[in-house]
């Protein structure tokens, strides 16, 4: 499985533009801190939410990849950083 679609960061690009692109990854973002947040509430047990924990990881993958899929036409796309460059970062943390 390849991560990066080449392909598929054209095509999105090409089709909704970058603003598009930077606002659906901050609606992603948020989304997937929504999901963190409702997955620490069930494991914690505090504040119960009605969701099974099955749910709430098949939601948590679901909003990953969207994150991930933004944030790879960004970076494709807008030259505000390389992969290689990623890479070293996450070396450093």
């Amino acid at each position: 499985m390849n991560l990066f679609n080449h392909e598929r960061e054209d095509y999105i690009l090409e089709h909704t533009g970058i603003c598009s692109v930077f606002e659906q990854c901050a609606e992603e973002c948020c989304e997937l801190g929504q999901v963190c947040l409702k997955m620490a509430r069930k494991i914690r047990n505090q504040n119960p939410t009605p969701k099974r924990m099955n749910e709430i990881e098949k939601d948590f993958k679901e909003e990953v990849a969207d994150v991930l899929v933004c944030l790879s036409v960004l970076i494709k796309s807008n030259n505000l950083t390389t992969f290689e460059e990623l890479e070293n970062i996450f070396d450093m943390k």
